[in-house]
């Protein structure tokens, strides 16, 4: 059975938009279950009086995950009842969903709970720098925001009275970065320890649920090439296949025939998993679209019963290993073809050239995020 984890940057997104309908998965005998989770500051929040109360014995801040590791708890509890087999869970997820699937492979709380995984568009497993004292600086800054004191006794009483729209304060993916000199409000998961470890870190140490997975980006993904989309599949792929966990890679560069786009954008991918092509393009679907979305799907169904995305009538998908470095592209013209990843040479000379200059993005983040939390008043 199929467990889907929908995106959106942890801000945005639910289960309900007709191209994530299970229907057509279904119809080739896989189960489908979807479910919506927590965002924004409702998701991910924290405060250092949260943290004194302790209500939930240190279980702070991520309720994003928490109602994740929640959901997959239910399917386990409830699967059987509606004819699926909750020892043969696979987790599915895209964009935050895909960071998502890297936080429950590694969390702890969520052994057990699956047994195959599939990142589409995930990043590169790299944790955010924010660490609980960040974000309880966050959420001060947040309170003071709306004119609350986060260190009054009654600070936490008037924050849970704020009604849902103060408290979105019109969040989303369009106005996620914060504007230049106001205090950062929100992030996206972070490692507590307990529900999000370091997700890099654990991969690295082989600290992991160490089942099979499927790790890919789309040929025009956020970032282009050297982006976290496609060179964080990659650099994803290779991490976790190195301590022996079995991975397969791919690429989807496939253009539906009814769109003029240099290559397959971010997300574009999903409708095609889910054989849902004509619910997304509706007349304009074509025979060709019809033809990818059978392959596609037709993977990600073998590799949810089995572990193994490939079966009879499908080209061979090789297992991924930095030393071949081969993946699985779905290309322009609707087929499926195992190749050496063309861009490797290409992202691996730009991770280079970032070494040299003595910074990668991510120190970059942690600099920018650290500097900004030691100028918070309480920080200082």
């Amino acid at each position: 059975m199929i467990v889907w984890i929908y995106g959106g940057g942890f801000v945005n997104g639910g289960a309900s938009p007709p191209t994530y309908a299970g229907a057509n998965l279904a119809g080739q005998g896989v189960m489908v279950v979807s479910f919506n989770y927590r965002l924004g500051r409702l998701g991910t929040f924290a405060l250092p009086q949260l943290t004194r109360a302790d209500a939930d014995r240190g279980l702070i801040g991520n309720y994003t995950i928490m109602d994740q590791i929640a959901a997959l708890r239910w399917v386990r509890r409830n699967a059987a009842a509606f004819g699926g087999d909750p020892a043969n869970v696979t987790i599915v997820g895209e964009s935050a969903g895909g960071m998502s699937v890297h936080a429950l492979v590694t969390a702890p709380l969520a052994r057990g709970l699956f047994h195959r995984a599939v990142v589409m568009s995930g990043g590169d497993a790299q944790a955010t720098p924010a660490r609980l004292s960040d974000v309880e600086a966050m959420g001060a800054d947040f309170a003071r925001g709306k004119g609350i004191d986060p260190a009054a006794p009654n600070a936490l009483a008037r924050l849970r009275a704020l009604p849902a729209d103060r408290i979105v304060d019109g969040l989303n993916l369009a106005t996620l970065a914060p504007v230049p000199g106001t205090p950062v409000t929100f992030t996206r998961p972070f490692p507590d320890g307990k529900v999000v470890v370091d997700a890099g870190a654990a991969y690295a140490a082989g600290r992991f649920a160490r089942v099979p997975m499927l790790i890919g980006a789309t040929s025009a993904d956020i970032g282009g090439v050297t982006g976290p989309m496609i060179a964080g599949a990659r650099s994803a792929a290779a991490m976790i296949s190195r301590v022996g966990a079995p991975v397969w890679a791919y690429r989807f560069s496939y253009v539906p025939g009814s769109v003029k786009a240099p290559g397959a954008y971010h997300a574009t991918d999903i409708p095609f998993f889910f054989d849902n092509q004509a619910i997304k393009y509706g007349a304009a679907t074509t025979p060709r679209d019809r033809t990818m979305g059978r392959t596609i799907s037709a993977y990600l169904v073998n590799f949810a019963r089995t572990g193994d995305p490939n079966g009879p009538g499908l080209p061979a998908w090789p297992r991924y290993a930095a030393a071949t470095d081969q993946l699985m592209d779905f290309t322009p013209d609707a087929t499926a073809q195992a190749t050496r990843d063309p861009w490797g040479p290409k992202i691996d000379a730009a991770a280079g050239a970032k070494k040299q200059k003595g910074f990668t993005r991510r120190r970059g983040d942690a600099e920018r995020l650290h500097g900004r939390a030691a100028s918070h008043p309480r920080n200082r």
